[in-house]
């Protein structure tokens, strides 16, 4: 048996990660695209051992202006590592979602993934897959980044008014790049005569 044991109150250190997902399935930090491309992305967070004891749990993903997020492509799901299970979850039940101009926001109600004696989650981990679209006002020739963000509880006290939250980021965000090349043709080699 693998068992951690904190201070009272005190929660574990948890992990968040965030990947692009290339048309053949595999994962990585970096992919070359061109405007009105999709990217496909994915995240994955530790969910913490007794969520259900805490007022906050949530992931904040905001992408840059040159990627724009595609309406309703989202999918949530919780893992059971142990058990080998990968269910999909509910926006309305488990979580709430909502957007922030470019911030995208998944907020956890916590009592729904967690058992209702122990308080301790039903899930090792959540993964939220969605995608993208390049636009306009993507920077060409510069990474497109990302920042996600996991947020959640510093005590194990439901009861206080005060609710201090630890923010974890992932170690390396991925970024879109995008490269143009600018083709000009000139009539009888005079660059003062461009043509149309």
């Amino acid at each position: 048996y693998n068992v951690n044991v904190y201070p009272k109150n005190q929660m574990e250190t948890l992990t968040v990660d965030k990947v692009i997902v290339g048309n053949d399935g595999h994962e990585t930090k970096e992919l070359d695209i061109q405007i009105d491309d999709n990217a496909m992305f994915r995240i994955r967070a530790d969910v913490p051992n007794y969520v259900g004891k805490l007022k906050t749990f949530r992931i904040e993903d905001t992408l840059s202006n040159g990627l724009t997020y595609d309406a309703d492509s989202y999918v949530v799901y919780g893992i059971d590592r142990e058990n080998q299970e990968r269910k999909k979850l509910t926006n309305g039940n488990e979580y709430q979602f909502s957007i922030e101009k470019q911030k995208l926001i998944w907020t956890f109600r916590n009592e729904n993934i967690s058992q209702s004696n122990t308080k301790t989650h039903l899930y090792d981990e959540v993964e939220i897959v969605y995608t993208t679209t390049l636009n306009s006002l993507a920077v060409v020739g510069a990474e497109n980044g990302n920042d996600v963000s996991l947020i959640y509880s510093a005590t194990a006290h439901q009861s206080t008014q005060e609710d201090p939250t630890i923010t974890v980021k992932p170690n390396v965000t991925p970024g879109i790049f995008t490269y143009a090349v600018d083709l000009h043709k000139y009539g009888n080699s005079d660059e003062s005569n461009p043509l149309k």
